[in-house]
């Protein structure tokens, strides 16, 4: 009321302002030059001051008309606003009804006894899934839920995958669902721990952090899929595919691994401690980073892999095919690599000490700068290896073949190299103390710039057909031999 009182004092006053300055407003603002008497002058100097007024007057009512105009619509304008935010949120309601109807209709449908009932069930859920993003986890909830339900593990360790019938078309329905679901719920958790999924075709399916653990998948095709932090710990993959499937940064420690195929696949950075992988397929595989200490690798089939910087101490990789393999800075201590062929592959600052090497098939590989220190290499076959700076003090080379083997600038102090064959092997600046040379084959090897003192098994005959030069250092009991005193001060 009192605000209405003061807007009409306010119109009054200003109308009665406005009316005074027609009236009497020329005299007020130039009375002095004014005649009394309405001259032409006077009439043109009056009529020009009322036209401003007039004008003033005419644009203050256009200015309150307008923020009246533009107040009223504000108004309106959230009116508005204020209908549409309800109408909006008794259309969420009523969407939030109807899914709500969905969910549990698609939920009974699960527990249904007629497998095309639950077949429905499952792909209502997904439709639910899509429709409402926030209730993906409960709806992935559900149908990890029904799997683990209808393919629960009956026969644990049976071997005989190819007499388990293949899983029912609802809990493949099922999976099918959880592994092609949206961005929005890729990173969601899936439970699906000690399911018995043997032959299911999970190929190029996102199961990116599923829980696997304890599951039984004998024969799955899992190729291509994206299986990104995945926990597959003591799971059964015997004869599994999973060539080019992403592992990486996942877990397979202990998981029986054995027969399967992980061409091309990649495992960076995953846990596979303790896992059995024997016979495996692992060509070209990324697995650098990744964790394989205790592990067995026997008979593997691994040519290409990467293995930069993994850890695979007291690693069992006896009889496998490791060719061309990239091992660089890998911690292989007391790995066993008995019998293995890694023709070509880099091992260059690895490693390898107290490894076993017995029989191993390294010819080319690449041992630049590595710790091979009481590695075990007998009867290996070492030809034109480079064991440029490398460590192989007390290391065994009994019956080795390093024929050809570039070692420049090694340390190899008390190394056994009994009957091995170092013929146009280059030792040049490397130390080889205490060495033993009994029956080692040393026609043409290269002692320029080595020091050998103390070295024992070596004949004057052995030594007379090396090459040598002023700064190889030999004990005086060869040095004082004519032959060998000519062959340094020749510096040949």
């Amino acid at each position: 009321m009192k605000i209405k009182a003061l807007k009409w004092a306010l119109i009054v006053i200003g109308s009665v302002t406005f009316l005074t300055l027609l009236w009497k407003g020329p005299w007020w603002l130039d009375g002095s030059h004014l005649s009394p008497q309405l001259t032409p002058g006077t009439g043109a100097v009056v009529t020009g001051f009322r036209t401003t007024v007039v004008a003033i007057g005419a644009g203050a009512v256009a200015a309150i008309g307008l923020y009246y105009t533009d107040r009223n619509f504000r108004h309106t304008q959230q009116l508005f606003d204020h209908a549409r935010e309800k109408d909006r949120e008794q259309a969420e309601m009523t969407r939030e009804g109807q899914m709500t109807d969905r969910y549990a209709t698609a939920v009974d449908l699960l527990s249904s006894e007629n497998e095309l009932k639950r077949m429905g069930g499952v792909y209502a859920l997904e439709r639910v899934m899509r429709d409402s993003p926030k209730d993906s986890s409960t709806t992935l909830d559900v149908l990890a839920a029904f799997v683990r339900k209808n393919a629960k593990i009956i026969h644990p360790n049976e071997d005989e995958a190819d007499e388990t019938p293949n899983l029912p078309d609802d809990v493949n329905a099922a999976l099918t669902v959880i592994g092609r679901r949206k961005k929005h719920a890729a990173d969601l958790a899936v439970d699906l721990r000690r399911c018995d999924l043997k032959h299911a075709d999970l190929s190029d399916f996102n199961l990116r952090g599923v829980r696997f653990d304890g599951a039984i998948l004998q024969k799955a095709n899992l190729r291509g899929a994206d299986l990104r932090g995945a926990q597959l710990s003591g799971a059964d993959l015997y004869q599994a595919q999973l060539d080019t499937a992403d592992l990486s940064g996942g877990s397979l420690r202990g998981a029986r691994i054995e027969l399967a195929s992980f061409e091309l696949s990649q495992l960076r950075g995953t846990d596979l401690r303790r896992a059995n992988a024997r016979r495996a397929r692992l060509g070209r595989a990324n697995l650098e980073e990744a964790n394989l200490e205790g592990a067995k690798f026997t008979s593997c089939q691994m040519l290409g892999v990467s293995m930069k910087g993994v850890r695979a101490s007291e690693t069992d990789f006896r009889g496998a095919y490791i060719s061309d393999a990239d091992l660089a800075g890998a911690d292989l201590r007391k790995a066993r690599f008995d019998g293995s062929h890694m023709e070509k592959s880099n091992f260059s600052e690895a490693r390898l000490a107290n490894a076993q090497l017995c029989d191993s098939e390294l010819r080319g590989a690449d041992f630049g700068e590595s710790d091979l220190q009481a590695a075990n290499l007998t009867r290996a076959d070492l030809r034109k290896c480079n064991f440029n700076k490398a460590h192989l003090t007390f290391a065994q080379l009994t019956e080795a073949n390093l024929a050809g083997a570039v070692v420049h600038n090694a340390y190899l102090i008390q190394v056994n190299f009994s009957k091995a064959d170092l013929r146009e092997a280059d030792f040049s600046g490397s130390t080889l103390h205490s060495a033993h040379m009994k029956e080692a084959k040393m026609e043409g090897v290269n002692f320029c710039g080595a020091s050998l003192p103390s070295i024992t098994g070596a004949t004057i005959e052995m030594v007379l057909t090396a090459k040598m030069n002023r700064e190889t250092y030999l004990d005086d009991e060869f040095k004082n031999v004519d032959e060998i005193k000519v062959l340094l001060e020749g510096g040949n």
